[in-house]
This record gives C-alpha cells, sequence and structure tokens, in this order.
C-alpha cells in the first residue's frame, strides 16, 4: 500500500525465529502492497504479525495476532508433538500452517493455490513421497493436509511428477551427467527480463575474448569427464541468445563438443534460438549439420504490438518463418516459450497466441506466468505485487485446456518469486518428446555442469545432497576468473566420483 506516493511497512516478529522460516514469504503473499520487515522496533508503525512458538509438555503451542489496516485478528493453536512431529523440520511446518491458516482468516480468503509452498520446486516434494513408497491417495492426501495445496494443483504436480518419472529412473546411473553452456549476451534487453548478461555492442570486444575463454572451460573440464569416465547424457546450450554467435563461432563450439563431450550415450543436444531475427534458413542447415537435435523458438506472444513493447525485435511473422526453416533443415524437436500476463495483453490476445503457437505444431510449448523480477524494467515501472484473481489466471486456464485438448502432456514444471499471479511455469510436450535436460535441471536427481557465463553446476551426490557452484554472469569478469572457476569444478568433480 502506498501512502504519499511511499509505499508504508508491516513489521514481522517471530519467537524464535527459526520455527517460523520463511513466513515472510507467506505474509508478502497476504500483503502485496506492503513492504515488509523482519524484526525491529518503530513505535509509528501501527501494521504488525507477532508469531510465537514453543515447546511445551509433549506439545507445540503457537500464537499469532495480526494487526493491519485497522483490523486484528489472533489465534491460539496446541499442537500435540509425535515421534515424527516433534523433528525440527516438521515444527517448522505446523508453525507454517498455524501462520498461514492466521493470515487467510484476517484477509477473509485464500492466499495461494500453492498453500505452504513457496519454494522454485514443488514437483520434487511428490518425488519423495514416491521415494517413500506412498500411493496416489496417500499423496492427495498429504500435499492438500500437510501443505494446504488445493487439490486442482495437488493433482497437476502428481500428473507432472508421474509423467516425468520414468526419464529420473532412466538417467539414475551416476556415470551419466548433463551439461549447460551459457552464453550471456542478447541483441537487446527484454521489458520483463532481469538476467545481468550483456546487450551485444560489439563482436569483436565482446564476443571473441568470451568464446576464448568458453573453449579454454570446455576443453579442461572435458579433459576431467574423460578421465573420472562420466558420460553426457544431455547438452543445453543457453543464454542469454546463443544465436548471437557467428556461424565460425558455432563451427568452434561443436568441434569441442564432439571432441570432448559427444558420444553414444548422448541423446539430446538442444540450443536456445529465441530470437527469430538472429535466424536464416542458412543458419537452420548449419545447427542440424553441427547436431542440434532440439530448438527452441521463443516468440513470448504472437502479438506484433506486444513485441514492439517489450523490446522484442522480430514479429509473428518471423516465428513462424523459423518454425518452417527448422523444419526444412530436419530438425524435429522445436520448443516456443510463450508468456501469460505480458503488458497489454488480455484473453483475446492469449486465445490468438496459443491458436498461431499450435498452427505451427512445436513438439514442445511452455507456459510462463509473468514474474516481476527486480532488476527488471517491468518490477521498476510496475513493482512486485500480484493478484490473486485476475485475467493472468484465466489467460492460462484456457491456454492449458487447448494444449491438452490437442494431446499436449505437462512434463516439467517450476515457480518463481514475484510472479503476477499464484501459478506456475509448465513445460508442455507431446508424447514422447519430453526435453531430458528440462526434467533433470528441475527435478535435480541428475549432476549438471554448467560453462560459461553466468552457468550454475548442481553436483548430486549418491544420497541426493546438492553442491552448487556459480560462475560470474558478466562476460569480462568470467573470461578473468576461467582458472579458478575451473579447479574449484575440478575439485568437487572428483570428490563426487
Amino acid at each position: 500500500m502506498y501512502i504519499g506516493g511511499k509505499k508504508i511497512d508491516i513489521i514481522i516478529q517471530t519467537e524464535p525465529e527459526q520455527i517460523f522460516h520463511g513466513v515472510h514469504e507467506l505474509v508478502r503473499m497476504a500483503f502485496p502492497q506492503f513492504n515488509i520487515k523482519m524484526g525491529g522496533e518503530d513505535a509509528e508503525c501501527p501494521n504488525r504479525i507477532f508469531l510465537q512458538g514453543r515447546v511445551e509438555e509433549k506439545a507445540l503451542c503457537l500464537y499469532g495476532s495480526i494487526q493491519v489496516d485497522g483490523k486484528r485478528t489472533e489465534d491460539r493453536q496446541n499442537c500435540p508433538l509425535t515421534e515424527e512431529t516433534a523433528a525440527s523440520g516438521s515444527k517448522r511446518w505446523l508453525a507454517r500452517a498455524f501462520a498461514y491458516r492466521l493470515l487467510c482468516r484476517h484477509c477473509g480468503s485464500g492466499l495461494n493455490d500453492y498453500g505452504l509452498l513457496t519454494g522454485v520446486r514443488p514437483v520434487k516434494l511428490v518425488h519423495r513421497m514416491l521415494d517413500r513408497g506412498l500411493g496416489q491417495a496417500q499423496i492427495m492426501r498429504e500435499l492438500q493436509q500437510k501443505y494446504l495445496i488445493t487439490a486442482s494443483r495437488a493433482r497437476l504436480l502428481m500428473e507432472v511428477a508421474y509423467n516425468n518419472r520414468s526419464y529420473l529412473e532412466e538417467s539414475a546411473a551416476h556415470h551419466l551427467v548433463s551439461i549447460y553452456i551459457g552464453i550471456p549476451l542478447c541483441p537487446s534487453r527484454c521489458f520483463y527480463c532481469s538476467f545481468p548478461g550483456a546487450v551485444l555492442k560489439s563482436y569483436p570486444e565482446q564476443v571473441e575474448p568470451y568464446v576464448r575463454a568458453l573453449g579454454q572451460e570446455m576443453d579442461d573440464i572435458g579433459k576431467v569427464l574423460k578421465e573420472l569416465g562420466l558420460g553426457v547424457q544431455t547438452i543445453y546450450i543457453g543464454g542469454g541468445t546463443p544465436t548471437v554467435l557467428a556461424d565460425k563461432d558455432i563451427n568452434t563450439l561443436f568441434e569441442l563438443l564432439h571432441e570432448k563431450y559427444i558420444s553414444s550415450v548422448t541423446r539430446e543436444i538442444t540450443l536456445e534460438a529465441g530470437r527469430p531475427d538472429t535466424l536464416s534458413s542458412r543458419r537452420m542447415e548449419l545447427f542440424k549439420k553441427v547436431g542440434i537435435s532440439r530448438l527452441c523458438i521463443n516468440p513470448q506472444t504472437m502479438n506484433d504490438v506486444t513485441l514492439k513493447r517489450i523490446g522484442r525485435q522480430h514479429t509473428s511473422r518471423d516465428v513462424g518463418a523459423a518454425v518452417e526453416w527448422a523444419r526444412q533443415a530436419g530438425i524435429d524437436r522445436i520448443n516456443m516459450d510463450l508468456i501469460v500476463g505480458l503488458p497489454g495483453e488480455d484473453q483475446e490476445d492469449y486465445n490468438s497466441t496459443i491458436a498461431q503457437a499450435l498452427e505451427l505444431k512445436p513438439e514442445n510449448i511452455t507456459l510462463h506466468t509473468l514474474a516481476a523480477k527486480k532488476g527488471s524494467d517491468l518490477a521498476r515501472i510496475e513493482g512486485l505485487s500480484w493478484q490473486k484473481d485476475d485475467p493472468i489466471k484465466a489467460g492460462l486456464a484456457s491456454m492449458q485446456a487447448k494444449l491438452r485438448d490437442e494431446g499436449y502432456q505437462p512434463y516439467y514444471l517450476y515457480r518463481q518469486k514475484y510472479m503476477r499471479t499464484d501459478a506456475e511455469n509448465t513445460g508442455y510436450s507431446l508424447p514422447g518428446c519430453f526435453c531430458r535436460f528440462n526434467i533433470q535441471m528441475i527435478e535435480e536427481r541428475q549432476t549438471i555442469i554448467g560453462i560459461g557465463g553466468g552457468a550454475a553446476t548442481k553436483l548430486i551426490d549418491s544420497r541426493g545432497k546438492i553442491t552448487s557452484l556459480y560462475n560470474p554472469t558478466d562476460p569480462d569478469s568470467y573470461c578473468t576468473a576461467i582458472p579458478a572457476l575451473v579447479r574449484r569444478k575440478v575439485d568437487n568433480l572428483r570428490a563426487l566420483n
């Protein structure tokens, strides 16, 4: 809420703090128009939330009060502690559930279809339940009763988990890894993007030194993979916009990939060709020749007015031409990213976009809910708030229904902070065309080695423990840090194997 142009505060106090870990995310959903502060003293702030939890005689005793907008809501609850719920993690879930219900009472409605889940990868929770041997009815009950997820979202999470689980089991061998190669350069910056990569202005000054540094890291990491006997199952070249690379540099990149990474166990090679204005018929033939098996052509919307508004340099006609060139070149896996909630769009735009996308018959379509990422022009101009019931949610539902009518199945799902509504990003695919890399990246069951600027490495040990390493996004910083980045990555890979 703003008074005189200034966003006013809510102060949250918790005792002890660790029991209510993450509760600020629940408060943000309940009061998106307020600036949330944890703890602190401010006698002049009238908006306060107080939460207290303590263990007494084998029970977790909870108390909470909310004083916001001149309204007061309070409650107490004693939760008996069993051997299972006495663990610190279980106590936190009980405390979060208490806080969530109190917030719902104060606001007079549910806050979020995902209930207590505020993380990026909710499907992982279903896989953990399947690992425990739980059946469908038990999983539905736990999702709804323990985590307060709505029935529709619980069914979606289960559907995605059941659709992609066989792919996790297929690649469970610890001698298989996946590779992500980052190209943090774009022709321009989109209105909604917070990615801190560089806008391409001078190829000789920005790209050529970057490609040399990338080649050094690829060469060093490739030697270690061979030494450790690790096979590469999938490769994903992302960005930024990798297709800003000149043909000669695409060739150099793939010469190294074929020499050091690609083998008989490699099942999929994806290239992000997200900007149709960087594509041509000749380039599609090059992509096929070097070994690309899956191509992402990402219009975001098929509304030309919106494309111009958000800073894209292509038209909907360019998207159709790019898909046709890819098909003529023999590329048989195409993904299209679409965003619901772009500025100025309504249900008519969503219907037009999904209809035009389906006419092009891509094997994969990923539906994104617009997120106001910190650092983006969108967040700077429109803020970070969200609305529970709005046209974005209706637009997502109608597009999802059309995809299902055409035989597409949801196969991976993730969420982001500051989404414009309480929804998700979902990858849909025709049967048999699931992107293995996307599944591994989201479900975190396989080691993924990130190479290049902005790339993240996630090392998964035999117990499922994750070690994360990150390369600098800024191309100049990345180029100067190569020796140290490689040493750290190699040391961790050897320790893992």
